[in-house]
């Protein structure tokens, strides 16, 4: 894959600590302007529904559905969607997917902790 998107980082690093507190204080970079957006998505979406999803459908990608019916996309061109993916991509998505997967069984004990094949201990 050419372009990645996700930065891999190796505890044995010798900037490891810096670049993990780096990576982990997001709240000193964010903007406060997206923070306050996603808050008022948030609770127009509990308060409203899907007639705010639909409102946001319309704001923010431009796209105008008539009801939240409309934003469901049939199997079919999922499935033509998942055949066109480039192999690298698809192949990085499935990774990530069967990580995610992993990780919330392991999430689900109340105590856990365990290591991936490359080595990386979670928990």
């Amino acid at each position: 894959m050419a372009d990645t998107l996700i930065k891999r980082m190796t505890s044995s690093d010798a900037d490891f600590d810096s670049a993990l507190t780096a990576l982990l204080d997001w709240e000193s970079v964010s903007n406060p302007s997206v923070v306050e957006t996603v808050a008022d998505v948030l609770a127009k979406v509990r308060g409203e529904g899907d007639t705010a999803v639909v409102g946001f459908t319309q704001r923010f990608d431009g796209w105008e559905a008539k009801g939240a019916a409309d934003l469901e996309i049939p199997r079919s061109r999922l499935q033509t969607a998942l055949e066109n993916i480039d192999g690298d991509v698809r192949a990085a998505l499935e990774t990530a997917a069967q990580r995610i997967r992993d990780y919330h069984q392991h999430q689900r004990q109340e105590s856990w902790s365990y290591r991936e094949a490359d080595g990386t201990l979670l928990g």
